[in-house]
């Protein structure tokens, strides 16, 4: 494999952009968060550069109580002793 870098696609969110104007999404700025998730079936609809710190990336899900559960899951067994 001569290209083995991941490639992200950045997307910004535009006005008009149905996906962030119609749904409730999650933004995960945590790597181990996104990892947990991914392991777990969720995967990110969206990559972009965070607002905030903008040389780090955020990653969007479609927001739901299973979503929530999982988060919940990873805190309590990560930073509950």
């Amino acid at each position: 494999m001569e290209n083995s870098k991941m490639e992200f696609t950045f997307l910004a969110p535009r006005k008009d952009d149905k996906r962030m104007n119609q749904r409730k999404v999650y933004v995960c700025s945590k790597i181990k968060l996104n990892a947990y998730l991914n392991k777990h079936g969720y995967f990110a609809f969206m990559t972009r550069k965070d607002h905030y710190n903008p040389s780090r990336l955020v990653w969007i899900y479609e927001d739901s109580e299973p979503l929530k559960e999982c988060i919940k899951e990873y805190y309590r067994a990560y930073y509950n002793d």
